[in-house]
């Protein structure tokens, strides 16, 4: 009874710490990418010679790892593949969070609607009556605060009109004049000031954008007074407050468009887009130095303050200095102190009061001059963040844009000549002597390490730095690992390719269509397991399936407390536990029912069943393990999940087939249970039918010749179907699969395989295609019943231009796959900015500029800026469209050097609802144009400025407008592997499978302690897996040969991907499985024998009959399951693994067992 006890308490903390790991389960259970739908880049690392690979490119991952989720808040993993290259896999957001997202972008919209200035002020205020009202409401965009504002401003403005009417015919009356000139002064002087709030309060989007993106981490800081560290304020509260002080109009609308992020915020757990990530990773990691301007340095410092202030970072700027942002102001102070100078005491929040907020903002402005004055720096504060002045003259900077390639090649912790910490630092070649130049001539001043244009510390030059430096000052251990990493960061970005080798995406509806098959067959492969057991033993099969309950459940805990994401693989991982765990129950259970026929009571058969079954249980366990180590070692995540899922099944078989149901055993015989009956002991004739006493050895020429033609014909067949039976996996290629819907409706929409073929090689047999295009072979994903019928289609080819397969797919199917259509307009197809349509502003006029006269409007504000012509554009968008698109471009990673606060969309033809042409213009004060660029043609030398402009102002906003246009933004799932990919995907699979048969080698010879068991139980396993693969084969020619047969059973075309070599590794683990049962049997009949005699081996195979019989039964029934209901995805996984198993079965005991036969030598020879 103690026993009973101290087992049950055990068995309550596993279950409770299992419902806290797995509560609540839609939060704590993570689907993969396959069943989310999420995307897979792989990248190769420039790993030198001379290199440690291990460290190079785990530096690498914490580079970009700090690039892409900073926060450390998204589902994005990065993982070492090989020695030099990196997987990043992201899931893809769910519905629910792209609709949150739709909702910030709405909100953040419509704070953008509010968009005035003087001049159209006064033509508004200048109408009257309903019309002005009616100008009124549409330009307060649906504030309450601000229409409130604009009607007393049109008051103020009809005051100041009608005393300037009176003072125009006061006629000679001195005093009265005197009186009205006043009068007129300030009612002026009233217009004026309500004007400049209505403009004060106009809030620019992206302002709202990179507020909101600012870090919400909160970090400890000391308090200097009492000692104790306390809570800081985060960035982005910090910026938040800043902008509800700056906008005092719309704070309603900045606490909803906060609201917003909020809700959004708390379920993103990813990018929104792969693409997202591909431009993040090619424009991270961008080191540069600076010279940074002391205060009192620079003539017009006081301006660029104010203008700062005024206009933001964008506009404040001048040719030979600008402001660069502060990557984190936290980093910059080390307590309570520090913190409130320049931050702001929290205790004094910014007054309502305007004249007092005035002087409260002069305060502060000075507090964070003194602040930076104080660290040798000029600084100032803006809404989204800390700004400090740099030079911008090429004697005072160290940047990208040199001629000459340089890089940081090694940062590291160190310590300077009195012990203080410090950081030393190593140039490469080239940067040495370039970093020589801009020491030499700036010892005694601050220089600034930036990166990708944020400073994260500007350190005073105490000699020249050529091939190594360090940087020193009061650092403490956080901030030493911060500057190494920033240090690092540029080279070891730099390391990575500059665009991916691999690419995988799965849109997230296919993802749904794996879950909700995987799910399914999961339910019936249970329902299957636990009613075999039911029925075949009884009451102990009752025991049995609550294991079965409880084994699934805690499978699912440790998944959660693993934060292992479920993938479809995964899913079948979980499907064939089911089969172990009944292989378990199945080899204890037929162990009692032999013990009770031999008369034991039930209490000696339950305990002499574990015992005996132990071992048998152990290693058939221990030897899946083995296999799913090196998958996971090897695979992919999808089949990395397939390993994590068998592994932890493994464990949880193994407490819950061994550890629960002995307990309800024990439970049960101490309660008083005495007796219990199973099929075969009811119904004798079963028993009968498992007692066949056949010579299994005297036969064994017949089944070694059976098993020779089977490898034969396998090998004749994988002959035959040559290099054409691997996927792109294992050749290289592309893989794009997409799912039809009615343009109209947006219903799913079906077409037969003809249908789509068709399609598709009338676009790839244009001129100019790729070849291998014209090959390509059409896929259908989940037919209906006559197997060529679906909404779901795959194409795969050889080509490995995934832009050029996409592009094809597009053009083919373009209507019925994409809801947001790219636009075409005059000039669009080129990708020469030089030849496009695209003019520099250098006059005031809009058509002087853009080479049709004819168009009226000023752009005087936009002089020195760029105007992109959309000339007859098709399909005609509306303008919030077009607003929506450009605006969304600007916010996307790849494009800060991109004008984000000065540019507008001007309808030139056509209405705001129908846009037939327009034209786009902006400014970038860092790069103005010159008046000479309208006239300077291609061959002309150009000065310094029309060659800034023309590269950071033509040629990138050409790229962003185009891309924002002619692309499209909807995610098809696309696989692409590159023939380097391939041929280590191979090398993989090759390795997984003999690493696996030597480590299973090794185990069974020390565990059985004899070689020849080893090559019993390997060999004939290694069969079964090639036969397997011929399997494969045989589908494929039978699809070629007798299509009809192959789609009624079921049958495609199946490749050898990595989810077949899964499979086919799992064959290998269930196959050894099944043969160490048998030869377990064999060891223990043998007893301290010598030699395994025939009557021993065939003993031993009949008395396992029953127990081979009913797991291979049970077994291929899942995988049945898998086959007939979980979908296209896992149907050659399960094909192959459900042959396999056959194969497997009938190996173990036609070959593996009479393979060990060894009988004594006859007497007297």
């Amino acid at each position: 009874m103690q026993r009973i006890i101290r087992n049950l308490i055990v068995l309550l903390v596993v279950f409770g710490l299992g419902a806290y790991f797995i509560y609540p389960p839609e939060e704590k259970l993570r689907q993969g990418k396959d069943l989310a739908g999420g995307a897979s880049l792989v990248y190769t690392v420039d790993v030198g010679d001379d290199e440690d690979a291990d460290v190079v490119v785990g530096k690498v991952i914490e580079a970009i790892k700090d690039r892409v989720d900073p926060q450390g808040v998204l589902e994005i993993a990065i993982t070492a593949v090989g020695r030099d290259r990196i997987e990043i896999t992201m899931p893809l957001p769910r519905e629910e969070v792209k609709e949150l997202r739709r909702s910030l972008e709405a909100a953040i919209s419509e704070m953008g609607k509010f968009r005035v200035n003087r001049a159209r002020l006064d033509l508004v205020f200048a109408r009257s009556g309903p019309e002005r009202e009616a100008e009124l409401v549409s330009l307060s965009a649906g504030n309450a605060v601000l229409l409130q504002k604009l009607r007393e401003a049109a008051g103020f403005h009809d005051e100041a009109a009608r005393v300037r009417g009176l003072l125009a015919g006061v006629g000679e009356d001195a005093a009265r004049r005197r009186e009205l000139i006043d009068e007129e002064r300030a009612a002026s002087a009233r217009y004026g000031a309500a004007v400049e709030e209505l403009i004060e309060n106009v809030v620019s989007p992206d302002t709202v954008r990179r507020v909101l993106a600012l870090s919400s981490a909160v970090r400890r800081v000391r308090n200097d007074t009492t000692g104790q560290f306390e809570d800081d304020i985060s960035q982005q509260a910090l910026g938040i407050e800043r902008l509800k002080g700056r906008y005092t109009l719309r704070v309603s609308e900045i606490d909803e468009v906060v609201g917003a992020y909020r809700a959004y915020a708390a379920k993103r757990r990813t990018l929104d887009d792969p693409q997202d990530l591909i431009r993040l990773l090619r424009g991270s990691g961008v080191l540069s130095f600076r010279i940074a301007v002391s205060p009192g340095e620079y003539p017009e410092e006081e301006t660029l303050r104010r203008e700062l202030a005024e206009r933001g970072p964008g506009q404040a700027n001048r040719p030979d200095a600008r402001w660069l942002k502060v990557n984190q102001i936290s980093n910059w102070y080390n307590n309570v102190s520090e913190r409130n100078v320049v931050l702001g005491d929290p205790s004094k929040p910014e007054p309502h009061d305007p004249v007092a907020r005035a002087v409260w903002r002069a305060e502060r402005e000075a507090a964070v001059a003194r602040f930076f004055g104080g660290r040798g720096l000029v600084g100032a504060q803006y809404l989204d963040g800390f700004y400090v002045l740099m030079w911008n003259t090429p004697d005072a900077k160290l940047t990208q844009e040199s001629a000459v390639r340089w890089g940081v090649a090694l940062a590291a912790p160190d310590r300077d000549e009195i012990g203080l910490p410090c950081i030393r630092f190593e140039m490469d070649t080239a940067g040495a002597r370039l970093l020589a130049d801009l020491t030499g001539r700036s010892v005694g001043k601050q220089m600034a390490v930036i990166l990708d244009d944020e400073v994260y510390t500007a350190p005073t030059l105490q000699s020249e730095i050529s091939k190594s430096g360090r940087i020193t000052g009061r650092f403490s251990d956080e901030e030493i690992r911060y500057v190494v990493k920033v240090l690092s960061a540029g080279a070891l970005a730099a390391k990575i390719s500059t665009e991916p080798i691999s690419t995988s995406v799965l849109a997230p509806q296919l993802g749904r269509d794996n879950l909700l098959k995987g799910v399914t067959s999961g339910y019936i492969a249970f329902g299957v397991c636990a009613g075999f057991l039911t029925i075949y033993y009884f009451a102990c099969g009752l025991v049995a399936t609550t294991a079965l309950v409880a084994n699934t459940f805690l499978l699912l805990a440790l998944m959660a407390f693993n934060r292992a994401a479920f993938t479809l693989p995964g899913i079948a991982g979980v499907i064939l536990t089911f089969a172990m765990a009944v292989d378990a129950n199945v080899l204890i259970f037929e162990r009692m029912r032999e013990e009770l026929l031999r008369g034991a009571t039930l209490k000696e058969a339950v305990r002499l069943g574990y015992s005996r079954a132990m071992s048998a249980i152990v290693d058939g366990n221990l030897t899946n393990l083995i296999v799913c180590l090196v998958l996971g070692v090897f695979g992919t995540p999808e089949i990395r999940g397939f390993a994590i899922t068998m592994s932890i099944g493994v464990v949880t078989t193994l407490f819950a087939q061994l550890f629960l149901t002995r307990w309800i055993f024990d439970v049960a015989l101490t309660l008083g249970w005495k007796k219990t009956t199973m099929l075969p002991l009811a119904v004798p004739a079963v028993q009968r039918a498992f007692m066949l006493g056949i010579d299994w050895v005297s036969k064994r020429a017949v089944f070694y010749a059976f098993f020779a033609v089977l490898l034969a014909g396998a090998a004749v067949l994988c002959a035959i179907r040559g290099k054409e039976m691997f996927d792109t996996e294992f050749r290289g290629g592309t893989s794009v699969t997409v799912q039809l819907r009615n343009p109209e409706s947006g219903e799913r929409l079906k077409m037969t395989r003809a249908e789509v073929e068709k399609r598709i090689e009338a676009v790839a047999g244009e001129p100019g295609r790729d070849a291998d295009l014209r090959t390509s072979t059409i896929l259908v994903v989940n037919p209906d019943a006559d197997g060529i019928t679906s909404d779901t289609f795959t194409l795969k080819t050889l080509v490995t231009d995934q832009a050029e397969v996409a592009e094809v797919v597009v053009k083919a199917l373009g209507e019925v796959i994409q809801r947001e259509k790219p636009l075409a307009f005059a000039g669009s197809e080129q990708t020469d900015p030089a030849r496009a349509p695209v003019f520099p502003i250098t006059k005031n006029r809009l058509g002087d500029n853009i080479g049709k006269p004819e168009i009226a409007g000023t752009v005087t504000e936009y002089r020195g800026g760029v105007a992109v012509l959309l000339e007859n554009l098709e399909p005609r968008p509306s303008l919030p469209d077009l607003m929506e698109r450009i605006g969304r471009a600007r916010n996307r990673p790849d494009m800060r050097g991109a004008m984000r606060a000065t540019w507008d969309v001007l309808v030139i033809d056509g209405s705001e609802a129908e846009v037939r042409s327009a034209v786009v213009v902006g400014l970038d004060l860092d790069h103005p144009a010159p008046d000479s660029a309208a006239t300077a043609g291609a061959d002309d030398a150009p000065d310094d400025a029309l060659v800034a402009w023309r590269l950071f102002v033509r040629d990138t906003e050409w790229s962003l407008i185009r891309s924002a246009l002619t692309e499209s933004s909807d995610v098809m799932s696309v696989q692409n592997f590159s023939p380097a990919i391939a041929r280590t995907f191979a090398a993989q699979a090759i390795g997984s499978v003999l690493l696996s048969a030597i480590l299973i080698i090794v185990y069974i010879w020390v565990r059985f302690g004899a070689l020849r068991f080893s090559v019993s139980a390997i060999v004939p396993t290694l069969m079964d897996c090639v036969i397997a693969v011929g399997f494969i084969a045989l589908a494929e020619v039978l699809y070629d040969e007798a299509r009809g047969v192959a789609l009624a059973l079921g049958m495609v075309p199946f490749k050898i991907d990595l989810t077949v070599v899964a499979s086919v590794l799992t064959v290998l683990g269930y196959s050894i499985n099944d043969k160490i049962v048998i030869l377990d049997r064999i060891r223990e009949n043998r007893g301290k024998g010598r030699f395994a005699t025939t009557k021993i081996v065939n003993d031993s195979i009949n008395q396992c009959l029953s127990r081979t019989f009913l797991t291979g039964t049970t077994t291929i029934l899942s995988t049945f399951v898998l086959y007939m209901v979980g979908g296209d995805a896992l149907k050659p996984f399960a094909y192959s693994l459900g042959l396999g198993i056959i194969i497997g079965t009938l190996s173990s005991i036609m070959i593996a067992a009479p393979m060990v036969r060894k009988d004594p030598p006859a007497s007297g020879r």
